[in-house]
């Protein structure tokens, strides 16, 4: 299931009149910055971690003024993070995060995914993502927000990277989730990535 980005999401709008202001200070971090995200089965699913729950990625932010002043702008952010998928890869089909007898941690549909396209691929059929039944391609400059508490898959079959930066943030009304397992999450996260 998609969502539209409108008027109720005027920071998102933002982002997306500066997107080309964040890839610009995204690509000066460089590509060492990318680690290999732990749920990759290839080794081509990699990830930039800006934000984990509370903590903001001092390093990146003194380097990334204008990609972290947005960021900051999101209420209740929860997560950000920018993701690379290299060149014929795959992100097999998954829920959330982590999933522990059956008990969702960290999303417990809570909270909205957005992922703003930064570097997509040409050939928008060969790098695409399914969510439920549904597909659909990045755009450049572009939100594109999804339930991920539905079951999702992302393909790229091209010779390029597809690169997004990917945001969460609790809906209104909600409520993050807080128990010992969240901040297992969030060491884990941050030890591997920040």
């Amino acid at each position: 299931m998609f969502y539209e980005i409108n008027e109720n999401f005027p920071f998102l709008l933002e982002i997306e009149e500066k997107w080309e202001l964040i890839w610009n200070e995204i690509q000066v971090l460089g590509k060492k910055n990318f680690t290999d995200y732990e749920h990759s089965k290839d080794g081509g699913w990699k990830l930039m971690l800006l934000v984990m729950i509370d903590q903001f990625n001092e390093e990146y932010e003194k380097q990334c003024p204008i990609t972290f002043e947005l960021l900051r702008k999101i209420p209740n952010i929860t997560f950000a993070a920018v993701s690379k998928l290299s060149a014929f890869s795959v992100i097999h089909p998954h829920k959330e995060w982590i999933k522990e007898n059956d008990e969702l941690l960290y999303n417990n549909g809570n909270l909205h995914r957005t992922h703003l396209g930064l570097k997509i691929p040409k050939d928008e059929k060969s790098c695409a993502i399914r969510v439920g039944k549904e597909t659909r391609s990045w755009k450049q400059g572009k939100m594109l927000m999804f339930n991920d508490s539905m079951e999702h898959e992302v393909w790229n079959n091209t010779p390029e990277d597809r690169i997004v930066m990917v945001i969460d943030f609790i809906k209104v009304g909600q409520t993050m989730l807080d128990n010992s397992q969240i901040k297992l999450l969030k060491k884990t996260m941050i030890d591997l990535h920040m």
